[in-house]
């Protein structure tokens, strides 16, 4: 019987990492943005090959990180909870992708629960990281506005994780669920 629990839980995390390809996503349409962003954020949607919708939210640091601001890197977006094992395996190789590219890209995680399952604080943010040794400000606590509550606005994440790799045009060029450090570099060197 221990065997069989042993084999069960392999799998499942076997199935849960391995990255599945879709066509459509769903963003969100923050209407603070600069004039020079203008042009963008009309064009923007959510859906491979449009332009990303712009976002703002706070850092492991306190600190505000807009997504337009990373413009002319690639970007990895990797929408995770604390509570999720897998989450926690991409996690563990966020520094060593960062590390590789350096200020080529742009990886970003975006919390969206702690471990009670409540929006995270700057403190289990800080942690959290800390944790995985990362150390870009790049681990963004998520907001209630952020996830898609209508099919208008919001990202529409349908499984922890999921990762959407933006070009330095700033458009959606790949979705995926489930992590794959090869299949997340590959997207990488694609845009580079």
């Amino acid at each position: 019987m221990k065997r069989f629990i042993i084999v069960y839980l392999f799998i499942t995390a076997i199935i849960a990492l391995a990255p599945k390809d879709s066509t459509e996503i769903q963003g969100i349409n923050n209407t603070n943005t600069k004039k020079s962003e203008l042009g963008l954020q009309s064009k923007c949607g959510f859906y491979v090959n449009k332009t990303a919708c712009n976002f703002t939210l706070k850092n492991q640091f306190g600190k505000n990180v807009t997504l337009y601001d990373l413009m002319g890197k690639v970007i990895v977006l990797d929408f995770s909870t604390m509570w999720c094992w897998p989450c926690n395996a991409a996690a563990m190789s966020t520094r060593d992708i960062q590390k590789k590219y350096g200020n080529n890209v742009a990886y970003i995680t975006i919390i969206a629960e702690d471990e009670q399952g409540k929006l995270p604080t700057k403190k289990k943010l800080l942690k959290w990281a800390n944790r995985f040794w990362i150390t870009t400000p790049y681990v963004l606590a998520a907001n209630d506005k952020l996830f898609a509550s209508k099919l208008t606005s919001g990202w529409k994440i349908k499984a922890w994780p999921t990762f959407v790799i933006i070009n330095r045009k700033m458009k959606i060029v790949d979705y995926f669920e489930g992590f794959s450090k090869k299949y997340v570099e590959k997207k990488i060197e694609e845009n580079l």
